[in-house]
This record gives C-alpha cells, sequence and structure tokens, in this order.
C-alpha cells in the first residue's frame, strides 16, 4: 500500500492529497439553500403583497371601479368559499377565492351609481356555511337597497355552496356540462380510532367538563346522544338552505325536500327540477343580460387575482430578471379540471 494505511476513509489517511477532494461537499446543498431563500422571500412577498399592499386602511381590499361606467360587474366566486384564503393555493393558481374581495365588491356596487347589475359568474363546489351566508345576504342586500337585478350564470361546478349564494339571483342559467345542486349539510366524517388504539395498547383519557365536549374525539366513539346532536344541528341548518330555495326559485318546500338528498344534477336534470332557468354558453347568456335590462352595457369582471411577478419585483427587486423568472416558472398555475367535492 505504498507506506499509506487504510482507516476507512475512502481507502486513505488525511495525508492522501486526494482526501480534501474526496470529502469535499458536493455545491448541491448550496442550490437548495438558495432556491429556500427565495422560496421564503416569495412566500412572504405573497403574504405582505396581499395582506397590506392590495388592501385598504381597513385591511379590506377596494376594487378599483372608478372608470367602469353604464356597466355590469361579472363577480367571479370561483373554488371553495371560505372566510379565510387558502393561501397554499397561492402557489398553484393564479386565482383563489378571496371572502373580502368579493364582499367589497359587493358593497362598491351597489353605493355605484354606474351600476346596472350583478352578474355571478359561479365556478365552485361549496364551502363554508358561514362564508357562503355572508355572500348571500350581502346580495340580497344589494337587491333591496339598490333594486338592480342579479343574474347567475353556472360553469363546471355550481354545487352546494355554490348553488346557495346563487339563490340571491333573479335568473340562473348554466352551461350544458354544469354539475349543480348538492343540496345539504355536511359536518365531515368521524374517524373513530379507538379500536386500533386498543389493539396496539394506546390508552386515551379525555378530560372534559362535560360529557359531550370532546364528542368527534377520534379515540372515542360516538354515543347515541352526540349523534342526536350532531343530526339536530345537520337538520337545523339543511332547514335555512331549503328556505333560501323557497325563497329564490319560487318551488314549495315539498318539492324541494323531495331532491335535497345530496345528489348533484346534471344542467339539463336541473332545469327539470326548476333548480335553474336555462342552459346556454356564457358569451350566449351575456348577450341575454344585455337584453333583459335593455340599454347599452357594458361588463367588468372582478376576480381576485394573484400577480406574482409584481409581487416579486416589489419585494426581491435587488435579484437578476433572469433568477425571477426561473422562481417564477415553478410557481405556474397547474393544468386540469378542478377536484369535484360538493357540501364541504
Amino acid at each position: 500500500m505504498n507506506g499509506q494505511q487504510f482507516t476507512g476513509n475512502n481507502g486513505y489517511t488525511p495525508n492522501d492529497p486526494y482526501y480534501g477532494a474526496r470529502r469535499r461537499r458536493p455545491a448541491t446543498p448550496w442550490i437548495i439553500g438558495i432556491a429556500i431563500a427565495l422560496a421564503v422571500i416569495l412566500c412572504a412577498a405573497c403574504v405582505i403583497g396581499i395582506f397590506v399592499s392590495d388592501f385598504g386602511e381597513d385591511g379590506i381590499y377596494i376594487p378599483d371601479l372608478d372608470e367602469a361606467i353604464n356597466y355590469i360587474g361579472v363577480l367571479h366566486i370561483e373554488g371553495t368559499i371560505a372566510s379565510a384564503m387558502d393561501t397554499s393555493l397561492l402557489y398553484t393558481e393564479s386565482q383563489v377565492y378571496n371572502q373580502a374581495y368579493i364582499l367589497a365588491c359587493i358593497e362598491n356596487m351597489k353605493n355605484d351609481e354606474e351600476n346596472r347589475a350583478i352578474l355571478l359568474y359561479i365556478n365552485s363546489p361549496g364551502g363554508e356555511m358561514y362564508a357562503g351566508d355572508d355572500v348571500y345576504q350581502a346580495l340580497m342586500e344589494y337587491k333591496k337597497v339598490t333594486g338592480r337585478p342579479i343574474y347567475a350564470y353556472f360553469a363546471e361546478t355550481a354545487a352546494s355552496g355554490g348553488y346557495y349564494v346563487a339563490m340571491a339571483a333573479n335568473e340562473i342559467f348554466a352551461h350544458r356540462m354544469t354539475l349543480t345542486g348538492s343540496i345539504g349539510v355536511t359536518y365531515g366524517t368521524h374517524i373513530d380510532l379507538s379500536g386500533l388504539c386498543e389493539k396496539l395498547g394506546i390508552k386515551t383519557e379525555e378530560l372534559t367538563s362535560g360529557d359531550n365536549k370532546a364528542m368527534g374525539s377520534y379515540f372515542s366513539p360516538l354515543t347515541d346522544e352526540q349523534r342526536e346532536i350532531y343530526e339536530s344541528l345537520l337538520t337545523e341548518y339543511e332547514n335555512i338552505f331549503i328556505d333560501v330555495i323557497v325563497t329564490g326559485r319560487g318551488m314549495s318546500r315539498e318539492k324541494v325536500e323531495a331532491i335535497a338528498d345530496g345528489r348533484v344534477f346534471s344542467a339539463s336534470q336541473a332545469l327539470t327540477h326548476g333548480l335553474i332557468d336555462g342552459i346556454s354558453g356564457y358569451e350566449e347568456y351575456k348577450e341575454t343580460v344585455s337584453d333583459r335590462l335593455g340599454e347599452d352595457v357594458g361588463f367588468v369582471d372582478l376576480c381576485y387575482q394573484v400577480d406574482y411577478e409584481e409581487l416579486l419585483s416589489s419585494y426581491v427587486s435587488a435579484l437578476p430578471s433572469s433568477e425571477i423568472a426561473a422562481v417564477l416558472a415553478t410557481i405556474k398555475p397547474l393544468s386540469g379540471p378542478l377536484a369535484y367535492y360538493s357540501g364541504h
């Protein structure tokens, strides 16, 4: 071995002139570190940009409608309806549902004399009952105060909470491939892991001030009383949903109850049941709405957009444009259909 001793360090001692080269760390961790740093900067830019730069002093996003004249506001209700925006979508979609933006748009149009009507463009599988009802109430207030009409158009999906919001509309049209309905309420799925824990020898003990304080826990089965409690809540909120449909569609309660079993309907089935008023393409329906008003109007799209390039340029302006482009390439919107889940 020419005087060299085997030590397990690639077969040579530190005296070997190639030892350092063999032990030198690869450059990959530096690349990973830079990527992580850029990701952190991007995340901060998105959060700061959305929650500070784009919002007014009261913390609510104020859409710019100053230049809109004699217009119909096309309010896009797309994605899962929720009180808080899902920031995880910022990296996969340029357009996300923003409750504050939706409500601010309705309020602005209510106070805008140039506004003639609202057209709801709905592509949503549903969402939170609270958030959906907030939008519905705001739309009903808009109609009450202004006397102006609201129209609704269903795109790919307008189910559960998406259909609920549309009950504020004077008229509803849908694309022929739309899925809608899903009238009902869900409290989610109860998972009982108590049997598995018992097999694994895991003991759990829930310390509560009442027998039903921890109901729904993964570590104990539902009691008959707890199941009744959940069912009473579901029944109460389902009745509110049905009442909204009875009011919005002018249908009898018996007719609504007969189809309020959570199922989804095709556009043609929904038309047969009286859940919508017609089927057409989107551009065709916009012409119909314009004709309904009997005057020459324009359409202004109102949809919350995430401008990644603007956010990046605002907060990482020191980076070379080539590096910004490289980061943007990793966060382009994903293609493919929206994952369908109604009633959640």
